[in-house]
């Protein structure tokens, strides 16, 4: 489990910075195998309690059985890695002043949400 310390939470470079290293842990945990694929692990969009803020990677998801954008998002960026898309990525979207929601871009520049596939409601269009 991972905190982002309070400050970075307003740092788009900090923020992505660190999104990566999730990606990158996860894409390893993939790679090693015993994971299954995000959108047939079971796993459901929650979001986190207000002023809570955990980033967990795939194993921590699987085993809560609930993720929010960052986790749900790190876990298919890194999914799309270890299955050969090296340029898939987690991207951060301004919904409105201080809310961000975080997405996948594929290699070909392509949006994906897997927040939205896995149950979020409609607030983050």
């Amino acid at each position: 489990m991972f905190r982002p310390h309070p400050a970075e939470m307003s740092d788009n470079s900090a923020l992505l910075h660190d999104l990566e290293k999730l990606v990158r842990r996860n894409t390893a945990l993939i790679s090693a195998g015993g994971i299954p694929r995000l959108m047939r692990s079971g796993v459901r969009y929650q979001r986190e309690p207000k002023g809570r803020e955990e980033w967990l990677d795939c194993t921590e998801v699987l085993r809560a059985r609930v993720g929010d954008c960052e986790d749900l998002a790190c876990w298919l960026a890194g999914e799309l890695r270890a299955n050969g898309d090296h340029r898939a990525r987690a991207v951060l979207k301004l919904v409105r002043p201080g809310l961000k929601h975080c997405l996948v871009m594929d290699g070909r520049g392509n949006l994906r949400d897997p927040s939205r596939a896995l149950g979020m409601g409609k607030r983050h269009r």
